[in-house]
This record gives structure tokens, sequence and C-alpha cells, in this order.
């Protein structure tokens, strides 16, 4: 009869929180008091990187030298003024290289128009409030797209981030099963199980066209780059003795 009491605390918080409660758990031949509680942590993380890709475009030149030397001309000197700017951990990949015919149909009939060629450049790089100056070096280079722009948190710190965070998660759940045993005049024990549900993250900043940059007019300013935050989110399970 002695039991009672807990097991009508285990109904009460069951119907207000199933996540935490107060329950029996056998061990051996024994039944031993237990609190099973949640622990969460929030935080918010600032991106620390951002990636750009970027397009020369030659399209309708009479042949296909004269369509790849415009393109590769135009990516050339995006890329060296680039690399000029000495941003912060910067990675430049060349992201496509592609040279084909155009035709046009008359009369049923397909007919050569020219050739298009496109050398397509991704910057990556910690510097996030420069990537403005990035996109005016793009415009100012004839490089006809700009688009996939991203914010992300790279994978050291979201690692590390999330590592502090679940530290936080197990100590807030400790904190709980304290707060519910001293309620009752009761001790918290060892920890008996201990499991953690799964991460939730918010999605990097979606990637979206930018802008077509057309013509140098287009860029006469580079654009002041914000870049917000992101959320991350762990909760765990833990069950602990009761003293």
């Amino acid at each position: 009869m002695k039991y009672i009491p807990a097991l009508m605390v285990t109904i009460g918080l069951l119907a207000s929180n199933p996540a935490n409660a107060f329950t029996m758990q056998k061990s051996g031949d024994e039944l031993i008091r237990t609190v099973a509680v949640q622990g969460s942590c929030r935080r918010e993380l600032v991106p620390d990187k951002a990636s750009l890709n970027m397009t020369a475009v030659a399209t309708n030149a009479k042949d296909l030298k004269s369509a790849v030397n415009e393109a590769v001309r135009n990516y050339e000197s995006a890329r060296t003024q680039i690399q000029k700017m000495k941003l912060k951990d910067a990675e430049l990949t060349t992201s496509e290289y592609n040279v084909q015919p155009v035709y046009d149909w008359n009369d049923g009939k397909q007919i050569l128009r020219g050739y298009q060629a496109r050398v397509g450049l991704r910057v990556e790089t910690s510097e996030i409030d420069r990537m403005g100056d990035v996109m005016a070096v793009a415009a100012d280079t004839n490089m006809k797209d700009v688009a996939a722009w991203q914010l992300v948190v790279s994978p050291e710190k979201y690692r590390l981030m999330a590592q502090e965070c679940l530290s936080d998660a197990v100590l807030d759940a400790r904190k709980n099963a304290e707060k519910m045993a001293g309620a009752l005049g009761g001790k918290v024990g060892n920890v008996l199980s201990l499991s953690q549900q799964g991460m939730v993250q918010q999605p990097p900043m979606p990637m979206y066209n930018m802008m077509r940059a057309e013509a140098k007019a287009d860029m006469a300013q580079a654009p002041t780059i914000e870049a917000g935050k992101q959320d991350i989110n762990i909760t765990v399970d833990a069950t602990f003795a009761l003293q």
C-alpha cells in the first residue's frame, strides 16, 4: 500500500504531460520508484558561410570556338577578380562547363543558329558580409546568371553547438527530475535510462534566384547581406531512481 500514492501521482502527471511522470520499475525482485522526465535545449545559430553560383554565358556565337572563348573570358575575369578580394575561407569551384549548338525550326527543318557555351563558378566564403561585393563583381564581368544563393551553418560549427546543446538538455532533464522529486520531499538518485530524441534543425536559408545580372547598371551598388539565424532543438528522455 505504501506505493499507491506514487501510482496516483503517475496518473495525474500523465494526464497533464506524459513526458514527466513518477513510475514504478522492477529491479530484480524489488520495485523501485522512478521519475521519468524530458530535458530540452534550444540554440540560435548564426550562419557562418555563404555560397553563390554565377555563370558566364555566350549565346548565338557563330562558331564553337567563339562561344567557348567568350564564356571562358568572362569566367576567368570573374574568377581572377574574386581571387584578388582575398575572401576568408574562400572556395572557388567550377560548377558547370557546357557547350552546345542552338537550332531554329523553319518549315519543319532544323537550322543551325549558332552555338552556346556556359561556364559556371561557385563561390563560398565565411565572409558573409562581403558577398554583396561578389555579386557586384559578377555584374562587372558580364556574368549572366547569379543564382543559388545560400546561407548555411558549417558542419564544424553545427557539430560543436549540437554537442553543447545536448549537454544542456541532459542537465535540464536532471533539474526537472529534482523539481518533481523535491515537491514531494524526495531526492533524485542515479540515472536509469537516457536517450535522445530526433534532433530538429531549422533548414538552411533556401536557395533561390537572387538576380540575373544582365547589365552593370543593375549592380551599381553592392547590397548589404544579413545572415539571419537558424534554430537547433534537442530533447532527451531520462529516467532517474528516487531515493
